[in-house]
C-alpha cells in the first residue's frame, strides 16, 4: 500500500487551515493544480474524502478533522528531527522541547533539568509552560516532545505516567487565626475572607465545587491570575487563599503556614505525557525515563505524593 508523503500531508494542513486553494498552495510554494493533485493522491492513498469542495467554499470532512492532527504530529516531528540532525552536524546540542504547568515550571522541572544537563552536556531542553490544555496541545501537535499536566489525560494521541500527587492546603500568615490549627476542615474557613486564583483554574473550580457542596456562596474578596500576586496580597493582609501543596512549598515563605485541608480533601495528580508511539528516539526516551524518577522525588520533597 503506498504511503502518504511529507509533502502530501503539508498540503492537507495546509488547506485544512487555508480553506482556499490558492492560498494554501501559496504558502506552500507551488502551483494551485500540483496542490489539488496532491490532495487527490493523498484522498486515493486514503481511501477517504478529507475536503467537501464547492464553488465557492472548502471544508473539512470529520475524517480529515481527525487526521489533521496526526498529520501536525508528523510533520511537526520531522521539522525537529531535521533541526537536531542540522546542529549535530554543525557540533550543536539537541533540543528537547517539553511544555508543563506552571506548578512545575516554577521550580521542580527546572531542578530536574539541571540535573539531567550535568550528565548530558549535549543536550538543550526548552521549557515553556501554559494550562494544562494548551500544554496537551503542544505535544499532539508535535511542538513539544513531552508534557505534565495534570490527569486524566484521555486523548487517543497521548501516553502517560503518573509521577505525583497532592492535595489543596490553606495558606495563611502565621498570625492568621487559622495559623494555630495543624489540620482545617473546610467548614472552618467559611467565616474568613480569602483570596484566588480568578477562573478558569483546576483550582477555583475544585474550591467553587466545595463551597457549593456546603451550600455556601463562593466570594472571594479578590482574585488574581498569577501565584506571585497572591502572596504578596497575603503578606499585607490578613487573608488566606487555598493551594495545591506542591504549589504551596514552592512558592511561599517561611512567614506563612501551610495547612492541610480535609473534609473532604481534593487531590490531583501529575501526569508526564507524550506522543503514543512505537519508537521513540532512544535520547528523548532517557529523558523521559529520568524524569519519572526524578519528578516523583523531588514532588515528594516539595509537599507531594509518589
Amino acid at each position: 500500500m503506498p504511503q502518504p508523503t511529507l509533502r502530501q500531508l503539508l498540503f492537507f494542513k495546509t488547506l485544512s487551515r487555508t480553506k482556499n486553494f490558492s492560498r494554501a498552495a501559496s504558502q506552500c510554494g507551488v502551483s494551485q493544480p500540483s496542490l489539488s493533485g496532491g490532495i487527490t493522491a493523498l484522498e486515493k492513498i486514503l481511501n477517504c474524502r478529507l475536503f467537501d469542495r464547492s464553488t465557492r467554499a472548502v471544508s473539512i470532512t470529520p475524517t480529515g478533522a481527525k487526521l489533521l492532527p496526526i498529520a501536525e504530529a508528523n510533520l511537526s516531528r520531522w521539522e525537529f528531527g531535521l533541526a537536531n540532525l542540522v546542529n549535530a552536524a554543525k557540533g550543536e546540542p539537541m533540543i528537547i522541547h517539553i511544555a508543563a504547568i506552571t506548578s512545575m515550571t516554577s521550580e521542580i522541572l527546572p531542578a530536574a533539568v539541571t540535573l539531567f544537563r550535568k550528565n548530558n552536556p549535549g543536550i538543550d531542553i526548552s521549557i515553556s509552560d501554559g494550562r494544562g490544555p494548551e500544554v496537551q496541545n503542544d505535544v499532539v501537535s508535535g511542538r513539544c516532545d513531552l508534557g505534565i499536566c495534570l490527569a486524566p489525560v484521555e486523548h487517543e494521541n497521548l501516553e502517560g505516567y503518573r509521577f505525583a500527587s497532592d492535595s489543596l492546603s490553606v495558606v495563611c500568615r502565621k498570625t492568621h487565626p487559622l495559623a494555630k490549627k495543624t489540620e482545617l476542615c473546610w467548614a472552618e474557613i467559611f467565616e474568613h475572607s480569602m483570596i484566588s486564583f480568578a477562573s478558569p483554574s483546576w483550582i477555583s473550580r475544585n474550591i467553587q465545587s466545595v463551597f457549593e457542596q456546603h451550600s455556601v456562596p463562593y466570594k472571594p474578596i479578590s482574585t488574581v491570575r498569577y501565584e506571585a500576586s497572591l502572596i504578596g496580597m497575603l503578606r499585607d493582609g490578613e487573608y488566606f487563599t487555598i493551594l495545591p501543596s506542591i504549589l504551596a512549598q514552592v512558592g511561599v515563605s517561611e512567614n506563612f503556614r501551610i495547612i492541610p485541608l480535609r473534609e473532604p480533601t481534593v487531590e490531583r495528580q501529575y501526569i508526564l505525557i507524550r506522543q503514543r508511539q512505537e519508537i521513540y528516539d532512544p535520547l528523548q526516551n532517557d529523558f523521559f525515563d529520568f524524569l519519572v524518577g526524578t519528578l516523583t522525588k523531588l514532588s515528594r520533597e516539595r509537599g507531594g505524593a509518589a
